[in-house]
């Protein structure tokens, strides 16, 4: 993983895969691949990488509006929490590990 400043890349051909390619395939079926333009080679989206999704995506609505809840109105309060979730569901691709097909999903 190349850190908050780049997006991760292709495991055979080293071309790098765009925000949108992630940023897509993380609100799909598990199985759905992300597949690289230059060589074709198949990535799957790790378990780390669908739970960094879940949690910053539904973490902060349910923080922000079941917890904190800092408005009297709980149009607010949601209104809020999805804008978080927002905001927090368009920093995943840069923190999303991918796989190769072959590899194990469930490890670094």
């Amino acid at each position: 993983m190349g850190g908050v400043s780049s997006l991760q890349k292709c495991k055979k051909c080293h071309a790098p895969f765009s925000w949108r390619q992630i940023y897509r395939i993380l609100w799909r079926e598990v199985s759905q691949p992300v597949i690289c333009d230059k060589c074709g080679s198949e990535h799957y989206v790790t378990l780390g990488g669908r739970l960094v999704n879940t949690f910053l995506a539904i973490g902060p609505l349910t923080i922000f509006a079941g917890i904190i809840a800092p408005f009297d109105n709980i149009y607010l309060d949601l209104g809020g929490g999805i804008l978080l979730a927002f905001l927090g569901s368009l920093l995943v691709p840069y923190l999303t590990i991918l796989k190769v097909d072959g590899e194990s999903l469930y490890s670094n």
